[in-house]
């Protein structure tokens, strides 16, 4: 959810888009699904405070966010999650990418304890809800220092990983799923990191484009990535943004919004199984 275009200059959210994110949050649980409320894609005033080391406007912009959305939803049960930070970076700057800062993860780390521990206070079922933090650029290879409490049992670590990068995520890469990739050294870390001090973890953004018909590299990246998930026991969600042609950008599309057909069932089954 991108809270951004509608927050006023005192932080307040527009009471009628809050009304209509609860609408949709209530749709989809009436399906049965679980919904993780995020805050996305905020880059014209939480990532750049971020970029310029400015903790305590970034540590007021989300205090007031979280402090809104957590008394709305603080009824709700077990299958609303949060998750404070989408892809917190230095945003704009050289090493958006490529790991930050070490004053700007050490910022993000203050940021997410200090968010956890407002929702935490903020009653109803928040004191017990599922939250996920988040590292910087939500990378595992840059998460040794991510510190969360580890008396909260209801913590979990969000991981974005579009691995292995040339063949996932990179449009200049291959389109061949190499035999020898890094999928064993990201479960291995995330074991190491997490799972094995008995912290869940997610991978809540993944996929692997479609680069010009290679569908059964896809599937075969599917099986690999699927099957080591499972055996740690790590949730995975698959990115869709509904491209599916690499000429339109990146192709990560799914289903067919209008027809709400599978576009590539072969990949969803692969997950799926």
């Amino acid at each position: 959810m991108s809270w951004e275009p509608h927050i006023t200059a005192d932080y307040e959210i527009d009471p009628l888009f809050m009304d209509r994110v609860q609408t949709v949050v209530d749709q989809a649980l009436d399906a049965g699904l679980f919904v993780i409320l995020n805050t996305h894609h905020e880059e014209n005033w939480l990532l750049p405070r971020i970029a310029n080391g400015d903790g305590d406007k970034a540590s007021e912009e989300l205090a007031a966010l979280w402090g809104q959305i957590a008394g709305r939803f603080k009824g709700y049960g077990e299958r609303l999650i949060f998750n404070i930070m989408n892809e917190p970076r230095t945003y704009g700057t050289p090493k958006e990418w490529q790991g930050g800062t070490r004053e700007a993860r050490d910022l993000i780390e203050r940021l997410n304890n200090e968010a956890l521990a407002l929702i935490r206070q903020s009653g109803g079922h928040n004191a017990e809800r599922l939250v996920m933090v988040t590292p910087i650029q939500a990378s595992v290879w840059y998460a040794e220092h991510l510190s969360i409490p580890m008396d909260d049992p209801y913590v979990m670590v969000s991981i974005h990983a579009y691995e292995p990068y040339d063949f996932a995520l990179n449009m200049k890469g291959t389109d061949k799923f190499p035999e020898n990739n890094n999928l064993g050294d990201l479960f291995a870390k995330l074991d190491k990191l997490y799972l094995s001090k008995g912290v869940a973890v997610i991978i809540d953004e993944t996929g692997a484009m479609n680069k010009n018909g290679n569908l059964v590299e896809r599937v075969k990246w599917a099986e690999a990535y699927g099957s080591a998930a499972a055996r740690l026991g790590i949730p995975v969600v698959l990115w869709d943004n509904g491209i599916t042609d690499i000429a339109r950008g990146e192709s990560f599309g799914l289903i067919d919004r209008r027809t709400l057909e599978w576009t590539f069932p072969e990949i969803v089954e692969t997950f799926m199984k």
